[in-house]
């Protein structure tokens, strides 16, 4: 037996989400999500493979594991070390070579005056050679050959970290510092290590402790960070 429904004396309008007899009915699906998990009451965590800001305010949480180890970064640099210093020293012997005996035949000059221009010559010619390979690789690629040996490529500090064009300014910048050392062959023996060891430790080493973008000397004038791949 069913009974007629009670009627609205002028009060609120009756609940449409009510059965007869008072049940309640739950309200329909398809409402908004509730936000749940760790991120609870707080900030939701940017989208995957959004911009690349460690370090930065509002950027991606220091020690992100998308950054390079250092043996990597190591073991690439020797990668590249072989390809470019190997014929390049080979162009520079060339050059040097050429440019000392034309000045013997021109000048007459001393064998010791000979043998410091050559290797100023030489020392020149490889460090153009350097920069120059480093710049141009990652400026077309993003990598060099040892980095995309070992899935690596180099990215803007603040920028998307996708692969893509690094500004030429920057890794020109970059490069030049890296392979300053390469200029100073010629020089003294004495100054020759002291320019070696200012390299080691903050240029080739300095990465095994800064935080929080493992950036060596280089990384930082030319503000980048080095990148493993996903």
């Amino acid at each position: 037996m069913s009974y007629p429904p009670l009627p609205n004396d002028g009060g609120p309008p009756a609940d449409p989400h009510a059965r007869s007899g008072g049940w309640p009915v739950p309200p329909p699906t398809g409402g908004p999500a509730v936000p749940s998990g760790p991120y609870l009451g707080g900030p939701v965590p940017p989208p995957v493979g959004g911009p690349w800001q460690a370090g930065v305010p509002g950027g991606r949480p220091p020690g992100d594991p998308r950054l390079a180890d250092w043996g990597s970064r190591a073991l690439a640099r020797l990668i590249d070390g072989v390809i470019v210093l190997v014929p390049g020293s080979i162009v520079a012997v060339i050059i040097g070579a050429a440019w000392v005996g034309g000045q013997v035949v021109m000048s007459d000059i001393a064998f010791s005056s000979g043998e410091r221009n050559f290797g100023i010559v030489f020392s020149i010619v490889v460090y153009l050679l350097s920069v120059a390979f480093d710049t141009v690789c990652l400026r077309r690629w993003g990598r060099t050959p040892g980095k995309a040996a070992l899935k690596l490529r180099v990215a803007v500090v603040g920028g998307t970290g996708r692969p893509g064009e690094v500004p030429v300014a920057q890794v020109l910048v970059r490069a030049a510092v890296y392979n300053l050392v390469n200029l100073f062959v010629w020089t003294h023996v004495g100054v020759q290590s002291l320019l070696f060891l200012l390299f080691l430790v903050f240029v080739a080493l300095w990465p095994l402790w800064d935080t929080p973008n493992r950036q060596g000397l280089h990384d930082k004038i030319g503000r980048t960070v080095v990148l493993r791949d996903r």
